[in-house]
């Protein structure tokens, strides 16, 4: 494939996996990725997959809770074993970077997880997001007319049992 072409694909997220596809087996991106997520625990799998869902790069330990409607004890847990199987790298506690190419792949994989639980993904993450931004409001101009969002939908805060 012509250069200009390879860049063309490759700056779409979308087609990001198919650019690189050779049409060797051996060299499919998509089957090293599913290598690496198979060793995974079926928890840490679906973490990794919701992951995808996420809309940047870069996530916390409670953004990432939040994603998957789990503790944050829990989801520090399942970020470590990500990190250890090579599939993000853990800086915290400024966040945790998700490579381009691995989070497309988990793109693809949240959209194969069972139809209902990507859609409630989003809006666990959203709802996160909002709450901080209001908590990050509150501190930043306490005299100001507050903002009280519904409560989040679908997280389990930190009473996490194991």
């Amino acid at each position: 494939m012509p250069s200009p072409d390879l860049a063309v694909l490759l700056s779409d997220e979308r087609m990001r996996l198919d650019a690189l596809h050779s049409g060797d087996p051996a060299m499919n991106v998509r089957a090293v990725f599913s290598w690496s997520v198979r060793w995974l625990s079926p928890e840490v799998a679906q973490m990794f997959s919701l992951l995808g869902l996420h809309p940047g790069a870069d996530f916390t330990v409670p953004a990432a809770a939040s994603l998957a409607a789990i503790g944050a004890p829990a989801a520090a847990r399942a970020l470590r074993e990500l990190a250890a199987a090579n599939l993000l790298t853990e800086r915290l506690p400024a966040g945790t970077p998700f490579h381009d190419l691995l989070r497309a792949y988990a793109s693809e994989q949240a959209g194969a997880i069972e139809r209902g639980s990507a859609p409630r993904g989003v809006g666990r993450i959203l709802d996160h997001y909002l709450h901080t931004a209001c908590a990050a409001a509150t501190l930043l101009s306490p005299t100001r007319e507050q903002v009280s969002p519904a409560p989040a939908a679908g997280r389990r805060h930190d009473k996490d049992p194991g």
